[in-house]
């Protein structure tokens, strides 16, 4: 074998091993950037959403004006489950995942009329625009989906998980509070019978399934993009537009690059979302061309290149968890597992959204807008009048509009096996399989990376998740331990009757 095949397995290995051992001894699994992009531009402040019914065109001329089929329920303890003959037909599952609402700027250039303080939910929170939005999203998908969805919130009804992010935390508990209004939670618990419904996340740098691509241990990312960067279509990029560049980083006061050209146009489109004046010199046709040139960098982030060693690595690295997530959870509601939620919420960024879609091979190029969903249902279809030959279907949309999955050639219902055979080369096993994909470097060009470089990588990953998750804490205990505790054989002998005060008689 090629010693250049050798060298990145012998990486490989290392990092396996570290990454094993640190999901043993934190008996955890890593979880949850805007990336060198930021959070991404866009025309668009807010999206549209239609309220059309569900159901596809032959089941409405077979069930009249009916808007959702009828739901047959399961034995006690059994998962509520669609059983159609050829008139009935809905998802039994449903996954979404969501750009959170309208926003402030998260940073402003030096010459922007509209510094950080005049912004009074602070830098990068959801507004009450990006609040009213997700509600009404949630609005929307509560009349869409129910039933089967339950009228009221159960353990098993609806999860959500959401990144470690304020406008994200957020936008999630306000589309909850869409799909459970007030009145829908429990009597006599919280005002106006709101329901209360659990929110999950990860800390930031650490979120292996939403922001895969910000992961504070993913070298092999970095790497990509840094080779991107220094690539011949960024570069070419950057000299044909370097005459617009400069003139806008003069208005704005900065030097202006296409990695940072999105901070010019994300305040700008924060700025006419709430109806605030530009910057003096800042026009149309300049906000216009910055985000379309800021919607190319963000495509940069995740479209497949010649700096991967596969054609679907990138793809893996940074939604190859996510995906994965998403075909565990149709399997299991296609076997009827009772512990599967009917409708799972990732409330996230343009940037994971992106991602997804990227790795789906269905991005167009457009910074997702806010409020931007990619939905998955999948749907059972019973073929025989005795309940057997069960077909299970996935639907995927992208704002509403339907999407062609991997493995599927039409827009309509793709058979789950041939959508789980189809994403096969990017969804990842698990999250340590993929903590090891991030630590394995390219050594075939000359960027000063050798193979004993991603040796050290594997073996520093390793000692700091022993020594931090299992020593470390087992010392310092033993440490504290030590300093309370004085060996008897340490204490000087005492002299009893040297030790009596005269007069007291006290010892």
């Amino acid at each position: 074998m090629p010693t250049g095949v050798i060298r990145p397995m012998w990486g490989a290995w290392v990092a396996l091993l570290a990454a094993t051992c640190l999901h043993v001894a934190a008996d955890t699994v890593l979880e949850s950037f805007d990336g060198f992009h930021g959070t991404g531009s866009h025309v668009e402040a807010q999206s549209s959403w239609p309220t059309a019914g569900w159901h596809h065109s032959e089941q409405r001329r077979n069930q009249g004006d009916a808007r959702v089929p009828n739901l047959e329920q399961g034995a006690p303890g059994k998962r509520a489950r669609f059983r159609q003959t050829s008139e009935k037909n809905g998802p039994i599952f449903v996954a979404e995942l969501c750009r959170h609402g309208d926003r402030t700027p998260i940073s402003v250039f030096p010459t922007d009329p509209w510094p950080i303080p005049t912004w009074k939910w602070g830098p990068g929170q959801l507004t009450p625009i990006g609040e009213a939005a997700q509600y009404n999203l949630g609005e929307i998908l509560r009349n869409r989906y129910q039933p089967p969805w339950p009228m009221n919130y159960t353990l098993h009804a609806v999860r959500a998980r959401s990144t470690d992010v304020d406008r994200c935390l957020m936008s999630a508990e306000s589309q909850l509070a869409g799909i459970f209004p007030p009145g829908s939670g429990t009597p006599h618990a919280l005002p106006y019978e709101w329901q209360a419904v659990p929110v999950h996340t990860a800390p930031i740098g650490y979120d292996a399934l939403l922001r895969a691509f910000d992961h504070a241990h993913c070298p092999r990312y970095d790497q990509i993009m840094a080779r991107r960067k220094e690539g011949k279509a960024f570069q070419t990029m950057e000299k044909e537009h370097k005459d617009f560049l400069e003139h806008v980083g003069k208005l704005a006061g900065m030097k202006i690059s296409l990695s940072n050209l999105y901070i010019v146009s994300d305040a700008m489109v924060c700025e006419r979302a709430h109806g605030r004046a530009w910057a003096t010199g800042l026009t149309e046709e300049v906000f216009v061309k910055a985000v379309n040139l800021s919607d190319w960098t963000l495509a940069q982030m995740f479209a497949p290149g010649p700096e991967e060693r596969t054609p679907h690595e990138l793809a893996r690295l940074t939604a190859g968890n996510l995906v994965q997530r998403i075909k565990e959870l149709m399997l299991m509601a296609a076997n009827g597992n009772d512990t599967v939620p009917m409708f799972q919420l990732f409330s996230a960024h343009d940037t994971t959204v992106t991602a997804l879609l990227s790795a789906l091979n269905a991005f167009d190029g457009v910074s997702p807008p806010y409020n931007s969903t990619v939905m998955f249902e999948l749907w059972e279809k019973n073929l025989g009048d005795d309940g057997a030959n069960d077909d299970f279907h996935v639907v995927a949309y992208y704002n509403w509009k339907r999407i062609v999955l991997p493995g599927c050639q039409e827009e309509s219902h793709c058979r789950l096996g041939d959508f789980v055979q189809g994403i096969e080369p990017i969804a990842v096993e698990s999250e340590v399989a993929w903590a090891a994909e991030c630590q394995v470097l390219d050594t075939s060009h000359s960027d000063g990376v050798s193979h004993i470089t991603t040796m050290f990588v594997g073996l520093v990953t390793f000692a700091v998740g022993v020594l931090s998750t299992y020593l470390f804490p087992k010392l310092l205990a033993a440490w504290r331990s030590r300093a309370q505790y004085i060996k008897m054989e340490d204490v000087p002998e005492i002299n009893l009757q040297a030790t009596v005060h005269e007069g007291t008689g006290a010892v």
